[in-house]
């Protein structure tokens, strides 16, 4: 489960690359899903969620994107410390997001 949740991340990181979107995303889903069999759950599924959620963004999904990167976020919060980078790179694609809806009071 857990080299087919990373294949299928890394999979759907190429059909973003190459803007396949709804290739991608439904890649990322399929990744998320294995995921959810692995027990307790890897921090490493917060990079999935990032991924999606820039997938979604691509495609203007804001709301939906969003959702995505939030879970993306607690994740990385819950995760301690060494996961700095990862947090502070999924807010700033997550202030994208709220910057593209016109939701500055939420972005600060």
């Amino acid at each position: 489960m857990l080299k087919r949740a990373r294949d299928l991340h890394s999979a759907g990181r190429r059909k973003l690359a190459d803007g396949k979107l709804t290739t991608a995303e439904a890649t990322f889903r399929a990744a998320l899903a294995e995921w959810d069999k692995i027990v307790p759950k890897p921090a490493e599924r917060a990079h999935t969620f990032h991924e999606l959620g820039r997938c979604l963004e691509t495609q203007n999904r804001l709301d939906n994107a969003m959702t995505c990167l939030r879970e993306a976020l607690a994740i990385h919060r819950s995760s301690g410390p060494d996961n700095a980078a990862n947090t502070a790179t999924t807010l700033y694609t997550l202030s994208r997001c709220l910057m593209k809806k016109d939701s500055w009071s939420e972005a600060a």
